[in-house]
């Protein structure tokens, strides 16, 4: 016979073999005292539990299963409520035992936001807004879980989702399977990455800016932004993983409505410490300028030569960097 308290064997004795009652009624309490005895999770077992089994069994009495998640922040979905478009989770916030584990599933809505079902198969980060959507709402429903349970929040509804303004621009850039694509239409949130893997989407730092503004671009109809003070930007983030090392090529439309100053276009770790950087500016003397340039190197930079850039006039920069042959 063995006793244990807390998990450790506290006496034993040997005795001869016996046989056990199998009859006999089992209970707990009738206590000899008038002071309060306090019974839980009593168990018994048809076999000897071996040390190890009592040791785990009281080590699992003695941890905290921790808190469940609570959601202080419901997720956000940016990018268009149009057909052709793609949605993007913003995920929301959580308090809870870590780690949290989130899922996703896209939800159809009517008109008012209710009603919701969900979209077979759409369990991802982004959604792809397709016709069926037509005259309904989209919410994203974020699953969170942990050892403690789990909890849900469910987005704010989209717009009504319409058609759509046909764009041949759009269909020729994606076409061509962009890393990153940022129509840069948005009303307001975040800025959708409407390439096919939509993993980057981007967010705007500072106030300095005029959303929705007249687009640049003629075959579109979803409109543009304007930066108009010297620090705000927009940017990704998170850094962007999975660039090509040999090849890359951008390409922006702009319209500059003054050089007082140096003006990014484009720029990817541009001065950075660690592989070259590269970028797509303006300067002051209406020159473009694309090149690469590590901290603490060279700077490799072809310019446009010649002030080409006429304040006013919409422009299409595109710019190419072999990077094994051109540094």
């Amino acid at each position: 016979m063995r006793l244990y308290v807390n998990g450790a064997q506290v006496a034993t004795k040997t005795v001869g073999a016996l046989a056990l009652n199998t009859s006999a009624g089992f209970f707990t309490g009738r206590t000899d005292t008038t002071s309060t005895v306090t019974i839980d999770e009593l168990a018994l077992y048809p076999t000897a539990l071996s040390a190890a089994r009592v040791q785990a069994h009281f080590a699992a009495a003695s941890s905290s299963s921790g808190t469940a998640p609570s959601n202080t922040a419901p997720p956000s979905a940016s990018g268009q409520a149009t057909v052709g478009s793609t949605l993007t989770v913003q995920p929301g916030t959580w308090s809870g035992t870590q780690p949290i584990t989130l899922a996703y599933q896209w939800r159809r809505c009517d008109s008012a936001g209710a009603n919701c079902a969900n979209i077979t198969g759409a369990t991802g980060t982004t959604y792809a807004v397709v016709a069926g959507d037509l005259g309904s709402t989209l919410r994203v429903r974020e699953s969170a879980s942990n050892s403690a349970g789990s909890a849900f929040a469910d987005s704010a509804q989209s717009a009504v989702v319409t058609q759509g303004s046909p764009s041949a621009y759009r269909d020729a850039v994606v076409a061509d399977s962009p890393f990153l694509y940022w129509r840069l239409g948005e009303a307001s949130g975040t800025f959708a990455d409407s390439s096919t893997g939509g993993a980057n989407p981007g967010t705007a730092s500072g106030t300095g800016l005029s959303r929705n503004v007249a687009n640049l671009v003629t075959a579109n109809s979803d409109g543009a932004l304007a930066f108009t003070d010297a620090t705000t930007n927009i940017a990704t983030t998170t850094a962007i993983t999975g660039l090509p090392t040999s090849t890359v090529s951008t390409e922006v439309w702009f319209k500059a409505a003054g050089f007082a100053n140096s003006i990014d276009l484009v720029n990817h770790g541009y001065g950075v410490v660690g592989s070259s950087g590269w970028a797509l500016w303006l300067t002051s003397n209406r020159r473009l300028h694309f090149g690469l340039f590590q901290s603490g190197s060279p700077q490799q930079v072809v310019d446009s030569a010649h002030r080409l850039i006429v304040a006013g006039r919409t422009t299409s920069i595109s710019g190419r960097i072999p990077l094994g042959a051109g540094r």
